[in-house]
């Protein structure tokens, strides 16, 4: 963000949304370090965020806010004039979207219009995108002070942008799709679809309107890649299948769970054996359940702390708890490892490894 801030929103004089974008108009205007103005103006909000937020976001927000300031110190120096505007606007959206959405999808925030915008996600269901764009504007408005309308419709551009990329990358960047099948042949479709993709299948009761007519109705969520196999899948069996397919960008599931019992069944060995269980912790209500429906051995599980203890990496996590499981294998010199996660949309994955 940092980087995105210097690189393209004050070499092409466009301004940002929220007390950034305040510290970038007081840089343009008198010339003021934007990493110093960025952490005083901060201040006074930790107050409010250490009231509303808690001990525990107050301090990823400090950190954040530190942080910010720092790497806009840090790459101060860094310019890229672009001569197109439009392509600068693009490129300072996604700059600043996407590093405020990796805080975001980490409980952290960068302190200003971020705090404001994550109080409005926890009492309003607020999209944090929506809040920080409508604050946005007001900062944009300000910013007609100094800078021309061209330049304020420009950045404007780069806010939306910015606003779009932070929701796309606190959903990871994975949207699964919820399937709806209101089918006849219901009952063999989710057979289908768990022997040959290996998913599972609510099945609901439903009744056609005109017709008073009952018949199941299935509900498959899927991951984006999956739903044209899913579609083949069904009109295989049956042709004139009514088929819905929606987005769903939040999905919890306990997927870990039968992934574990398959990966044990093929392995041919069973928990008993194992000797390091490495359960990635995701979300603590998902790996509590995990561990309580599999009955997995406390002394076995996590020994050298999990995901809420070490932190949870993006885009490394499976490669992170199959590590440790093989590092603590060769030092306890045990012989059986379980790796298990979910992987989003409500899957599950597992591994076990031995030592030879």
């Amino acid at each position: 963000m940092g980087f995105g801030i210097n690189a393209f929103n004050l070499a092409n004089d466009l301004a940002e949304g929220g007390l950034t974008g305040i510290a970038i108009l007081l840089k343009l205007a008198f010339n003021w370090d934007p990493g110093l103005t960025t952490l005083l103006v901060n201040i006074p909000l930790f107050a409010l965020g250490a009231k509303v937020l808690g001990r525990g976001p107050l301090t990823y927000t400090v950190f954040g806010t530190v942080s910010l300031s720092f790497f806009l110190w840090v790459f101060g120096s860094y310019r890229f004039p672009i001569d197109d505007a439009l392509l600068a606007s693009l490129f300072a959206g996604v700059g600043v979207g996407a590093g405020l959405g990796i805080i975001f999808r980490y409980g952290g925030t960068t302190g200003g219009v971020d705090i404001l915008a994550r109080i409005a996600q926890k009492h309003l269901g607020w999209k944090m995108g929506r809040t920080m764009f409508l604050a946005d504007i007001g900062v944009l408005a300000i910013s007609l002070v100094h800078l021309s309308v061209q330049q304020v419709m420009y950045t404007a551009v780069a806010v939306f942008v910015g606003a779009r990329i932070i929701d796309f990358v606190q959903d990871a960047a994975y949207a699964a799709r919820a399937v709806l099948v209101v089918s006849d042949h219901g009952l063999e479709i989710a057979g289908d679809i768990m022997e040959q993709m290996g998913r599972g299948a609510t099945i609901l009761r439903g009744a056609g309107a005109y017709t008073r007519q009952e018949k199941p109705v299935l509900y498959v969520v899927v991951g984006r890649s999956e739903v044209m196999r899913l579609k083949g899948l069904i009109l295989a069996r049956d042709p004139s299948a009514f088929v819905s397919v929606s987005e769903a960008n939040e999905v919890m599931g306990e997927g870990p769970i039968p992934a574990s019992r398959l990966a044990l069944k093929k392995a041919g060995l069973s928990l008993e054996q194992m000797d390091v269980i490495e359960s990635n912790e995701a979300f603590a209500a998902q790996a509590l359940t995990v561990a309580k429906v599999l009955g997995l051995d406390p002394a076995k599980t996590n020994p050298n702390g999990g995901a809420i203890a070490l932190g949870h990496p993006i885009g490394c996590s499976g490669a992170f708890i199959a590590t440790k499981a093989l590092y603590e294998l060769q030092r306890t010199k045990g012989r059986y490892a379980l790796v298990t996660m979910c992987i989003g949309g409500g899957q599950g994955i597992a591994a076990v490894f031995e030592r030879l």
